[in-house]
C-alpha cells in the first residue's frame, strides 16, 4: 500500500504524537575532551536519551504518521534492530500491529525487549543474515500480503524528513545558545536518514561539510554499512549529493576505541566518536558534530 504525504501536515501530526509518546529533545552533549586540537570542538546529539533508546525512534513515527489512514491498519517493514524496537513500541502506543522482519542475530534480543515491556509483534528471522536480506523478504512478504502497510524505511523519505524537520532543528537551536556555528557533521551510513536528514539541513545558511561513514568490512557494524558490498538505500542514494566525503573505517580501530571509553553507547556510536576524533587531526579549527544513535551494547 503505498502512501503520499503532505509534509506541513504529517509534522504537525509527528510533533502532537511525539508529545504524547514521550519523545523529546535530547541532549547535546560536549565530547570536546576527545578533540586531538584545542581549537576543534566535537559535540554529539545524544540519541540514546530517547524513549526507546535510539535515534531510530524518531523515523518510525516519522513513518507512521505519514502511512496512517485508518484505525486498523497493520504495519510491515524491516530492520537491523533499533528501528524494530521503536516501530513495534509506536504501533502499539498508538492502537496498531505491526510485523518486522529481522536478521537471525537480533531475534532473541528483541524478543526479551519485547517481553519486559509488555509489546507483542509477528517477527520473521528465520534464514536471513542481515538487514538487506530482511529488507529483500519484507519486500516478498508485502507483495503477498498487499493488506499490509509496506513502510520500508530504507527506501522511505520520512526516514531524513524526521532528522532535516527535528533533530537538526533541536541541534542548531543548542548550537545557537552556546553561540557557535557547525563546521562538519559526521555520521554513520545505515538507512541514510540520519546522516541525509540532518546534513541537508545544516547545509542550509552554513558552509557545513556533511562526511559519511561506511564500515571496510560488511556487516561488521551494526547500523553501519559497506557500500561496496551493500545494497544502497533509495533514501542515501537519492539524496547522496548532500554529502560531501565517505569515510572508510575499520571496526577493529572503532574496538580498540571503545575500549578506552567509559560510555555505555552502542558500537556505532563509538564508530561515530573516533571517526570525529580522528577527523579533528586534519582541522585548524572548526565545530564537528555527529550523533550517538543509541546506547547499550549491540
Amino acid at each position: 500500500m503505498k502512501v503520499s504525504v503532505n509534509d506541513e501536515k504529517v509534522a504537525k501530526q509527528y510533533r502532537d504524537i511525539a508529545s504524547r509518546c514521550g519523545l523529546d529533545d535530547t541532549p547535546l552533549i560536549d565530547l570536546s575532551n576527545l578533540s586531538q586540537r584545542q581549537s576543534v570542538r566535537i559535540f554529539a546529539k545524544d540519541e540514546s536519551k530517547n524513549i526507546t533508546g535510539s535515534v531510530k525512534v524518531r523515523a518510525a513515527l516519522f513513518n507512521l504518521v505519514k502511512a496512517i489512514n485508518g484505525d486498523e491498519q497493520h504495519f510491515l517493514d524491516a530492520s537491523s534492530g533499533n528501528y524494530a524496537k521503536a516501530l513495534i513500541y509506536l504501533a502499539s502506543q498508538l492502537g496498531y500491529k505491526s510485523t518486522l522482519l529481522i536478521p537471525e542475530s537480533f531475534f532473541s534480543e528483541l524478543e526479551e525487549y519485547m517481553s519486559e515491556n509488555g509489546l507483542d509483534s509477528k517477527l520473521f528471522h528465520d534464514g536471513i543474515r542481515n538487514s538487506d536480506e530482511a529488507r529483500e523478504r519484507a519486500r516478498q512478504y508485502s507483495d503477498k500480503h498487499p493488506e499490509l502497510t509496506f513502510l520500508d524505511q530504507y527506501n522511505n523519505d520520512g526516514s531524513w524528513l524526521c532528522h532535516y524537520h527535528f533533530t537538526a532543528e533541536e541541534i542548531l537551536s543548542e548550537l545557537a545558545r552556546l553561540q557557535l556555528k557547525p563546521t562538519h557533521f559526521i555520521s554513520g551510513i545505515g538507512s541514510g536518514g540520519t546522516l541525509i536528514g540532518i546534513g541537508k539541513k545544516l547545509k542550509e545558511g552554513n558552509d557545513v561539510k556533511v562526511i559519511g561513514l561506511e564500515s571496510k568490512v560488511p556487516h561488521s557494524i551494526r547500523g553501519i554499512r559497506c557500500l561496496e558490498t551493500a545494497t544502497t538505500p533509495g533514501v542515501y542514494s537519492r539524496l547522496s549529493r548532500v554529502v560531501d566525503r565517505v569515510i572508510s573505517i575499520d571496526p577493529e580501530d572503532v574496538a580498540r576505541f571503545r575500549a578506552e571509553q567509559q560510555f555505555n553507547f552502542g558500537v556505532s556510536a563509538y564508530a561515530n566518536i573516533y571517526a570525529s576524533a580522528q577527523l579533528s587531526r586534519e582541522l585548524d579549527s572548526g565545530i564537528i558534530l555527529t550523533v550517538v544513535p543509541d546506547g547499550g551494547t549491540e
